[in-house]
């Protein structure tokens, strides 16, 4: 005798939590390596003057590495949210996803909800 089992360790929600996971290793990535940009690495490349040589060494070396990683963690961000959005049943007419399958799940548009609500009535 098989028991369908629907909570958190069911195959749709592992799958989910894994998708969710991911996306937001790679959301982490991406805005620490834009911070590295915006905060460390242009003030440092302002650093080097007229030492052109220098600068250009360290683009070539360092920003594309960096870059690169941007990019496809960019990108696997973006993909990760689109699948979490595919396989989670009524996303959208479910509260965005806040009880799709089992795992609860906070979107960033707060002022759209009602738990965020001020009126006292």
């Amino acid at each position: 005798m098989q028991f369908a089992y629907e909570g958190f360790f069911s195959k749709d929600s592992l799958g989910l939590f894994g998708f969710r996971w991911i996306h937001i290793v790679f959301g982490i990535t991406w805005i620490g390596l834009l911070y590295y940009f915006n905060f460390v690495q242009v003030p440092s490349f302002a650093a080097y003057g007229d030492e052109a040589r220098a600068r250009n060494v360290s683009i070539n070396v360092l920003a594309r590495r960096a870059l690169w990683w941007f990019r496809w963690s960019a990108l696997f961000t973006f993909l990760s949210g689109i699948l979490i959005i595919g396989f989670t049943d009524k996303y959208f007419g479910d509260n965005f996803g806040k009880r799709a399958g089992g795992l609860p799940s906070r979107p960033g548009c707060c002022s759209a909800s009602s738990c965020c609500s001020t009126s006292g009535a």
